[in-house]
């Protein structure tokens, strides 16, 4: 029952970390389309045209390449934020391994 109740905190408590680094990597920054470097040739292209027509067929395309960009930085974010989960764990693997043997 100790041992149960041990693996139950300790997954509480990663499970609590990686929801804090998703919220703050992921969630809160905004994302700026222009800054993403994926497609940036077609959405400029796109941009270029709008200026000179307006078209919704245009508008529809700018709208899905904002998407795409869109997409991508948020792909970007999730390795990001699951890289960083895995060093949490990994460093708590440590700690709980270097308590278990002192």
């Amino acid at each position: 029952m100790k041992l149960f109740r041990h693996i139950f905190i300790i997954a509480l408590v990663v499970g609590v970390q990686s929801a804090i680094v998703v919220y703050f990597t992921v969630l809160q920054q905004p994302i700026n389309p222009s800054k993403v470097p994926y497609r940036r040739a077609e959405r400029a292209a796109l941009s270029t045209t709008m200026r000179t027509d307006p078209s919704p067929a245009n508008k529809a395309a700018f709208r899905h390449e904002l998407d795409i960009a869109t997409r991508y930085a948020m792909t970007e974010r999730l390795k990001t934020a699951g890289i960083f989960i895995l060093f949490i764990l990994s460093c708590e693997g440590l700690l709980i391994y270097s308590r278990k043997t002192h």
